[in-house]
């Protein structure tokens, strides 16, 4: 059986979430903007980053800077680095939430799995 629920309710959930809306404010966009990629979870990036190849993706979590100062991405369970190809991520980035779109870069010795991004969409 259905409840009722009173307008006076539905009416304040509706002024809650467009002002929620309206707090968020737009988006940023660095480098390229973003296609609406398929969002891969970092830790399964680490778990297996030869089965992505070199498809391209999405990333999504908390931007965060490292004591070298390189920029991370960490989502609910793990942390990987971010290299921005052809543009900069601003300083100002850092601990907003971003989505950024690329691939898998080469394994180097210091940095064996980064995700290097055609495009970061930075939201506060």
């Amino acid at each position: 059986m259905r409840t009722p629920t009173s307008p006076l309710i539905r009416v304040s959930a509706v002024a809650v979430l467009l002002a929620s809306v309206a707090l968020a404010g737009p988006a940023e966009i660095y480098g390229r903007p973003l296609r609406g990629l398929t969002l891969v979870r970092v830790a399964e990036i680490l778990r297996d980053p030869k089965a992505l190849g070199a498809r391209a993706f999405r990333i999504g979590g908390r931007c965060e800077r490292t004591s070298e100062g390189a920029l991370t991405v960490r989502d609910a369970e793990a942390v990987i680095a971010l290299e921005a190809i052809g543009f900069a991520v601003p300083e100002n980035a850092v601990g907003a939430q971003i989505a950024a779109e690329g691939r898998i870069g080469a394994e180097e010795k210091r940095n064996p799995v980064r995700f290097l991004a055609d495009g970061v969409e930075v939201a506060r």
